[in-house]
């Protein structure tokens, strides 16, 4: 059995193209990166395919560097090159693809957080009663 794995990276080397039956086809890096304890950087590149109606998803929302979360069957292909190095490269098979959240910058979470603050001012629904303006509900008990 095939493991099953969640990825998070960078989508790069992307490659569109239609089959012969005029199929959507999209294969791509998914690449990681992370320091070591060292300070290096240790990289590892994920090529995957994907089809159909998820290629055209990847092709119409993501451009080269977008940040993506893929869930899939991870393998190891090996074969012999023509000098009779082995050579490897992991494969992601049978990916589900999602977006990754974005980051808010400053300035939107300062706009959420005034917003945010501006119902509670209102009198609006906080999560319960208590009149001290807590996380919990209302600042007025309801009326009976």
């Amino acid at each position: 059995m095939l493991p099953t794995v969640t990825i998070i990276g960078n989508i790069g080397y992307m490659d569109f193209a239609y089959s012969q039956d005029n199929k959507p086809r999209m294969s791509f890096n998914i690449s990681c990166s992370e320091k070591d304890k060292n300070n290096n950087w240790m990289n590892l590149n994920i090529r995957t395919t994907v089809f159909g109606k998820t290629a055209d998803f990847v092709n119409k929302f993501f451009n080269d560097g977008d940040v993506i979360i893929a869930t899939g069957k991870l393998v190891e292909e090996k074969w012999t090159a023509n000098d009779g190095t082995k050579k490897s490269k992991i494969k992601l098979l049978f990916p589900d693809i999602s977006f990754a959240p974005k980051e808010k910058n400053e300035n939107q979470q300062n706009n959420q957080s005034q917003q945010q603050q501006g119902y509670a001012q209102q009198g609006e629904y906080r999560g319960g009663y208590n009149g001290q303006n807590n996380q919990g509900g209302y600042n007025t008990p309801p009326a009976r």
